[in-house]
């Protein structure tokens, strides 16, 4: 009654169940994954699963959030949160249906990325109407940039969220229900969610965001010096390069259709695809502003088939591309000041806008392999490893690589910099 559903009953048990000396990794630590209250009914945008747990990078708080249909499926199957502790004694996966909750062996998927987890389950369970939320890699090796992908394209990212996962050898749950869920007042909640929905369908941030997705703000933060580039040694990127990542050239040749999360009239996804080129065939779903932010601006890249096969990557991978582009933007910017060189990156030159280096080191990080077992550290780590003054270069709040520009808008810089999971927004 005091915390209602969500956020509010995985926080809960964290403070009930933790004591404060439990570090991330322990089989002790708990990660709580919570349907938002409303979630399976119709109210608009309530389609969120939150998932909580010890942060890796602060030990405090550790949280994310991911759209889809996840949340929506657990409540059809009569579930509202999942709390899981311990540690299993190999990799498994939780399969939830109305009538049973069963433990299962992943024998068949550890080592597998989110994507063909997913493709595996499902032909092993029979069933493609099952909704999937995995780790891949990067949260097998715990790696602190891992996260939790839920539908091959969202994201419950930050904090080291999939690692956690992982130290529990937890490699995904699945879910399939068939219940329903009744409210007090059919009628009354009907006709307030038509309300609502027209009044979110008549605004021209609805219209922008059906057509393009949130990648329409893009241009508006380049304009106005407030995009991280160059891991943040600049605010903005040339304003003619930059239109190499504007929306119309998003649209006319990547946005293949778009649809939207359960119960949301926003539909600001899209399915992307990438028709020629050195990354021909990639495929993918939804990227958003802050994946033209991460891979354009901080890391210099200027083509979007470039940054949609990254970002496809992160996804299969099960990397959290903030965290993942904090630690190789602060290696391209010690390899630009001489801090580091060839020797120490295995041969590569990390030179800013080589996106084949930098899928390159995406895949080392989520191996821990050569170069990207110290990447995968983060930055912070890293750095103090490194030493040479490459501290300075390493941006974080709290030990968690540093999301967004802070230098333009100060309320906004204010919030980032004291948000408890750190270095985020929400």
């Amino acid at each position: 009654d005091r915390f209602l559903g969500g956020i509010g009953i995985n926080l809960w048990h964290l403070l009930s169940d933790l004591e404060k000396e439990v570090a991330a990794f322990d089989p002790e630590n708990v990660i709580a994954f919570g349907a938002g209250t409303l979630a399976g009914t119709l109210t608009p945008t309530a389609c969120r699963v939150v998932v909580n747990s010890k942060n890796i990078f602060s030990g405090g708080l550790g949280s994310g959030s991911a759209g889809g249909f996840f949340s929506s499926e657990l409540k059809y199957a009569g579930y509202d949160n999942i709390i899981v502790s311990g540690k299993a004694e190999k990799p498994t996966y939780i399969y939830i249906r109305t009538d049973s909750v069963s433990i299962e062996d992943a024998s068949s998927v550890w080592g597998r990325t989110t994507w063909e987890t997913e493709e595996r389950l499902t032909k092993q369970l029979g069933n493609r109407q099952l909704e999937i939320l995995s780790i891949g890699p990067a949260g097998e090796n715990q790696v602190p940039a891992a996260c939790v992908v839920v539908n091959r394209s969202r994201s419950a990212s930050r904090c080291g969220l999939g690692a956690v996962m992982g130290a529990k050898n937890l490699k995904a749950i699945v879910v399939k229900g068939s219940g329903g869920i009744k409210v007090a007042d059919p009628e009354g909640f009907m006709e307030a969610c038509r309300e609502m929905t027209q009044k979110i369908l008549k605004t021209e941030t609805t219209r922008k965001l059906r057509k393009y997705g949130t990648p329409v703000s893009f241009a508006k933060w380049n304009e106005q010096s407030a995009l991280p580039t160059l891991n943040f040694q600049v605010t903005q990127m040339d304003l003619d390069k930059a239109q190499g990542l504007s929306v119309d050239i998003l649209k006319e040749n990547h946005i293949q259709r778009n649809y939207g999360c359960f119960a949301c009239p926003l539909h600001c996804s899209q399915y992307l695809a990438i028709p020629d080129g050195p990354y021909a065939g990639t495929s993918g779903e939804k990227i958003e502003c802050q994946n033209l932010w991460d891979f354009g601006t901080k890391l210099g890249i200027e083509n979007l088939a470039a940054i949609i096969k990254a970002s496809a990557l992160c996804f299969e991978l099960g990397l959290d591309i903030n965290n993942a582009t904090g630690a190789i933007s602060w290696a391209f910017e010690c390899y630009q000041k001489g801090i580091l060189t060839d020797k120490d990156t295995d041969g590569l030159q990390l030179n800013w806008g080589d996106h084949a280096v930098i899928n390159t080191l995406l895949q080392k990080m989520a191996r821990k392999e050569g170069f990207g077992a110290l990447l995968a550290k983060g930055s912070r780590e890293a750095a103090q490893i490194v030493g040479k003054g490459s501290e300075q270069f390493a941006i974080h709040i709290k030990g968690q690589e540093l999301a967004e520009e802070l230098r333009a808008f100060k309320a906004w810089a204010l919030g980032i910099t004291v948000a408890e999971r750190g270095g985020a927004h929400t």
